[in-house]
């Protein structure tokens, strides 16, 4: 069976099952030596609204403290010395322990070790399920830091969080911040991946995925599943403190897309992800245009004079630039105000973009790296 055919057949979870109120919440939160800020997570979802009925950290493959604090602040713990499959062998670990005793009704919250919830994220999210939503992610913002790299990424954050809202919420991914499933919508996937209508091995998170989110999400939509990402929901989490560690991170994540895209070939849920490649791919080609022609322009004529064009569209792109960002703080609007800064920022990443096709087209090793 095609991947387009099962995307449009009936799901395998009956409307009766997502209609259903969740009444049981169960909180996972993988943790890799997280020792440090694994008590303020866990506050985050104790002052909820809405808390869990149950919060379980899985302590994987830790060297420091976390299974200790975790415990300590009022979670079980699940302890794994030999995971070797990453997140996503935590995430499977700990839903082969929850997923027998749940019903579909019922959800699961995953969320990072290092992300802080806003005191309504469950409450909003519980109440976003029903119908054809299986799955609801969060509108993620960057944590509070004075770095210029910081403030770039919260910038790009806040922007990308204001796109999801203005397209109704629709989740272009369940990321790994926070993101709450619907059982019946993880069993599903665990059924389809056992009758090889989804790629992947007989789990829930695919171990074979870099971006096992990513996937995740790509897997429910292929599925008949909405995911969405409502005003409720939002989140902080961190941001990288170097550029070393930005690039892995970004690396990682679009090596991970660029492979899932390959994998999952093209159908009515990748085309909207191919056109979105595409025009990330048009973006690159007009700044790298632009950089040349500017740099041609002060080389050859020694500077140069702004046109009457440029002079009026210039501060509507001025005002969006810094109206985009109003939310996260004067510093993020400031930078914005500078251009430059963002524009490099931007380059950085579509050249990433680019590194990370030609490394998945050259089926070169998929190095995983902590972020």
């Amino acid at each position: 069976m095609s991947l387009d055919t099962i995307a449009s057949a009936k799901r395998v979870c009956s409307t009766a099952d997502v209609h259903e109120t969740a009444t049981t919440v169960v909180a996972v939160i993988p943790a890799h030596n997280e020792g440090a800020c694994i008590a303020d997570t866990l506050r985050s979802i104790q002052r909820q609204t809405t808390p869990p009925s149950r919060i379980l950290v899985v302590a994987d493959n830790c060297t420091d403290d976390t299974a200790a604090v975790a415990a300590a602040a009022g979670a079980d713990v699940l302890v794994l010395k030999d995971n070797a499959f990453k997140k996503a062998g935590a995430l499977n670990a700990a839903l082969d322990k929850l997923l027998p005793s749940l019903r579909d009704s019922d959800a699961i919250l995953e969320m990072d070790a290092d992300s802080q919830l806003g005191e309504t994220w469950v409450e909003s999210a519980v109440g976003a399920l029903g119908g054809n939503v299986g799955a609801v992610g969060a509108l993620y913002y960057g944590r509070s830091h004075t770095s210029v790299l910081a403030i770039l990424q919260r910038n790009e954050y806040a922007r990308g969080s204001r796109w999801v809202e203005r397209r109704d919420g629709s989740a272009y991914v369940l990321s790994g911040t926070a993101s709450l499933f619907l059982v019946g919508a993880l069993r599903a996937v665990q059924r389809a991946r056992k009758a090889h209508e989804l790629p992947g091995e007989r789990v829930v998170y695919d171990i074979s995925s870099i971006t096992e989110d990513f996937e995740l999400t790509m897997a429910l939509k292929h599925l008949g599943y909405i995911c969405v990402s409502p005003q409720g929901c939002t989140v902080i989490t961190d941001v990288m403190t170097s550029w070393v560690a930005l690039y892995h991170q970004r690396l990682r994540w679009q090596r991970g897309a660029v492979d899932l895209l390959r994998a999952y070939g093209y159908t009515q849920i990748t085309r909207s992800y191919l056109l979105r490649s595409i025009y990330l791919l048009s973006g690159l080609s007009m700044a790298l245009l632009f950089w040349v022609a500017l740099l041609s322009t002060i080389l050859l004529l020694g500077g140069i004079e702004a046109s009457p064009l440029l002079a009026l569209a210039m501060p509507a792109y001025l005002a969006e630039r810094t109206w985009t960002v109003r939310r996260v703080g004067r510093r993020s609007v400031l930078l914005a105000a500078l251009l430059i800064p963002e524009m490099l920022y931007e380059l950085f990443i579509q050249l990433l973009f680019v590194h990370a096709m030609f490394d998945s087209y050259r089926n070169l090793d998929r190095g995983w790296t902590a972020t």
